[in-house]
């Protein structure tokens, strides 16, 4: 019957009713092949994941401290115009270098302006009372250029020995040697100081006067007080008591006397005087400044406040910090 073998129809029968049933089965259930697929993939990865970490052992992971968290870089500073003014690498702080020399202050009396700080030394209220000491000098030489032998700027009021004052050596020596010392100017007695047992004379006293706000000059080793100058020690309360250490009864005056006026005379057994000058607009800028009194830090050479300071310049026998051949 039309020359189809019978198990071929039978077989084409069965082909047709499978590809019908399976067609049936996707319109039923779509994407239910895509979802096993999908579900299948986990089970591939693990099984790729577990041939990996049997042949090549996982990094462990160190966590870093919190204490040092991971610096960042710096970004370079720039200006107003866009160029960079600074390098971006953090720098590292240095310490500021300290200075070679030593910086001189200025006179400070602090606040106390009503008193003296040191007896020789007008306080504040009484330094505004004196004269500007622009183009000021000492007009006239305390003693005769004529008696002087030689001076050395070597004499000290200080423990140290630091010099602060000139060494003036006068003709001859003995207790009738005396000569005349002389107020340098017109000028301030400030302060007087009587002492005894210091040389081989009675007695030695020291006279402070301020030529103008800044500079006070003093004579030291004077044998014997004129009658004006001994008259202020009379009118003060410290007549016949210690006027130095601890206990010193101090006689501070700001007493104007003229020119020429006698101070008293200085030589006698000694045969010399101390000259010095204190000059508050000058630190010598001395090491361990705090351990001298200012009359050592601004000690100034004497001879340069003369009028014929060359004369005096010329009596020198040696020189140093204080005073220098001119």
């Amino acid at each position: 019957m039309l020359g189809i073998k019978p198990q071929t129809l039978v077989l084409s029968v069965v082909g047709i009713f499978l590809v019908g049933a399976f067609a049936y089965g996707l319109y039923m259930n779509p994407g239910s092949s895509t979802e096993n697929e999908v579900q299948m993939l986990p089970v591939v990865e693990q099984a790729q994941s577990d041939v990996v970490s049997d042949e090549i052992p996982a990094t462990p992971i160190v966590s870093k401290p919190s204490s040092a968290p991971e610096s960042k870089p710096v970004p370079p500073k720039t200006n107003a115009l866009g160029n960079q003014t600074e390098s971006a690498q953090p720098t590292t702080p240095q310490s500021e270098p300290k200075p070679d020399v030593i910086v001189s202050k200025p006179y400070d009396p602090g606040f106390l302006a009503s008193e003296r700080i040191t007896p020789e030394i007008p306080s504040e209220n009484e330094r505004a009372t004196l004269p500007s000491c622009e183009g000021k000098t000492f007009t006239i030489d305390p003693v005769q250029l004529s008696i002087v032998t030689s001076i050395a700027p070597t004499g000290s009021m200080n423990a140290s020995g630091v010099p602060d004052y000139a060494v003036v050596k006068v003709v001859g020596s003995g207790e009738l040697n005396k000569y005349d010392i002389v107020a340098p100017g017109d000028v301030y007695i400030t302060h007087i100081t009587q002492e005894y047992g210091l040389s081989a004379d009675p007695e030695d006293n020291t006279i402070y006067f301020a030529l103008c706000k800044d500079v006070i000059g003093y004579v030291t080793h004077v044998k014997e007080l004129s009658n004006s100058i001994y008259k202020m020690v009379t009118d003060s309360v410290c007549l016949g008591k210690p006027h130095v250490g601890e206990n010193a009864c101090l006689i501070k005056k700001l007493e104007l006397i003229a020119r020429g006026t006698l101070l008293g005379r200085v030589g006698r057994i000694e045969g010399s005087f101390g000259f010095g000058v204190i000059d508050l607009r000058t630190n010598r800028g001395l090491s361990n400044a705090s351990s001298y009194p200012v009359k050592t830090n601004f000690a100034a050479c004497p001879l340069a406040y003369l009028a014929n300071a060359s004369g005096f310049y010329g009596k020198m026998t040696n020189q140093n910090s204080l005073c220098s051949r001119q």
